[in-house]
C-alpha cells in the first residue's frame, strides 16, 4: 500500500482519482490546490503525488518546483492535465515532474501509470 496525495481543484475529478486509487489498495489524501498540497507534503510523507497542472494559486509545476527544492525528496510526481501545451510539458519536465497523462483518462490508465511509477521508485 502506497501513501498517495491527489491534488486537483475539481472536486469531481479529485474524488474519482482518489476512489480509483483507494480501490487499488492505496492510502489516499486529497488537496484542492497546490498550496494545500505543499502544506500536506510538509506534515506527511507520501510515496507519490498525482497533481493537476492548472489550479488557482499554486499550479502543478510550481508545486513540483517546491517539492524538488528539497534534494532529499525524490518521490514520483504524476501530472494530469486537460490543457497542456508542449511548452507546459517542457516546463513540467524541467521542474522535475516524473510523468504526465492527459485528461480525460481511463481509470485503468491511471491505475497502471501509478503502479508503474511506484515500481520504479
Amino acid at each position: 500500500m502506497a501513501h498517495i496525495l491527489v491534488v486537483d481543484d475539481d472536486p469531481d475529478i479529485r474524488d474519482v482519482m482518489s476512489r480509483t486509487l483507494e480501490r487499488a489498495g492505496h492510502d489516499v489524501a486529497v488537496a484542492s490546490d497546490g498550496s494545500e498540497a505543499a502544506d500536506m507534503h510538509v506534515r506527511r510523507e507520501f510515496d507519490l503525488i498525482v497533481s493537476d497542472l492548472l489550479m488557482p494559486g499554486m499550479n502543478g509545476i510550481e508545486l513540483t518546483q517546491l517539492i524538488r527544492a528539497d534534494p532529499r525528496c525524490d518521490i514520483p510526481i504524476l501530472l494530469v492535465t486537460a490543457s497542456a501545451t508542449s511548452g507546459d510539458l517542457e516546463d513540467a519536465e524541467a521542474a522535475g515532474v516524473t510523468a504526465h497523462m492527459p485528461k480525460p483518462f481511463k481509470l485503468a490508465e491511471l491505475r497502471d501509470q501509478v503502479a508503474a511509477l511506484l515500481a520504479q521508485a
